[in-house]
């Protein structure tokens, strides 16, 4: 009959006691942070403080339209920051443009940023559309976001700009139709320190028709293109080869009067200079529209 001693059990089983109880230990350790980081998520609204503004917006009017006999009229929505929508009149197309001078009046709240106090942004949308069968529905012809956060500093006269139309298709035809606006906005906050996005300054042509706006080719013009570029690109290929081959002639011809003929600094001074004047002669015309 073998006997176990008491202490040779309780060994074995005293590792394994610290093994499960180290495990709790971290499983409940687990769950506390993951908890913690719940809540910090959820609450982490409280750290983007967001300033009221009071927003005056005037759609002016839309220009450029390629429409002669159309009614149109344009919604304005509140894409963030609050909710607000609104119609304009619907006006008649008269000499390629649409006039509504509406005013609307809303207040937004914009988050801006707890380190540097930058507003975000806060877009607006301006969709024009088309009435169609006598106005029982339309058309969606483009639409424009405008970002309000941009005219946070316009002050009591107000900030005006106008916006190229937007297609709401890949396939949509992008024309040239602007649409002026007038923003004005003062803020409502106890805590009037915010920071304007600073805004790259370029010029009207480079924002009204940037370079991917421009209007699909068709074949012939790609065509045009590409053979005025090759065609080019061969006459600046071509010139640069035969001024390097000059080069190459005026390097060797100038190291065999040096060495060959060992001649004197002043005699291989004129036998340049009568190298060059040669090159001078035989050179080639320019390209047209080029010069090297």
């Amino acid at each position: 009959m073998s006997l176990h001693s008491p202490s040779t059990s309780t060994s074995s089983a005293s590792p394994n006691k610290r093994q499960r109880q180290v495990s709790l230990k971290v499983k409940t350790v687990q769950r506390v942070y993951s908890v913690i980081e719940w809540i910090w998520f959820k609450m982490s609204f409280l750290k983007r403080k967001r300033v009221k503004f009071a927003v005056d917006l005037q759609v002016c009017h839309l220009s450029d339209v390629p429409l002669v006999n159309a009614v149109l009229f344009a919604k304005v929505r509140l894409l963030d920051g609050g909710a607000f929508e609104a119609l304009t009149e619907r006006v008649e197309v008269r000499s390629h443009a649409a006039r509504w001078d509406r005013r609307f009046n809303f207040t937004c709240r914009i988050a801006s940023d707890p380190n540097t106090g930058i507003l975000e942004r806060c877009p607006c949308r301006i969709s024009i559309r088309k009435e169609q069968k006598g106005g029982k529905s339309y058309q969606k012809l483009g639409y424009v976001d405008i970002n309000l956060c941009e005219f946070a500093a316009s002050g009591v006269e107000g900030i005006s700009r106008s916006y190229l139309l937007d297609g709401y298709g890949l396939n949509a035809r992008q024309d040239n139709s602007k649409v002026t606006v007038k923003v004005t906005m003062s803020h409502q906050s106890a805590d009037p320190f915010f920071k304007v996005p600073h805004l790259a300054l370029l010029p009207d042509d480079s924002l009204l028709n940037p370079e991917g706006r421009r209007a699909p080719m068709g074949e012939e013009e790609e065509a045009m293109e590409a053979g005025a570029s090759n065609s080019l690109w061969w006459k600046l290929t071509s010139e640069q080869v035969r001024w390097s081959i000059y080069a190459i002639y005026f390097s060797e011809t100038t190291m065999q009067t040096r060495w060959r003929t060992r001649a004197s600094p002043s005699e291989t001074t004129a036998a340049m200079s009568k190298n060059s004047l040669d090159l001078s002669n035989s050179r080639p015309a320019p390209i047209s529209g080029h010069s090297l």
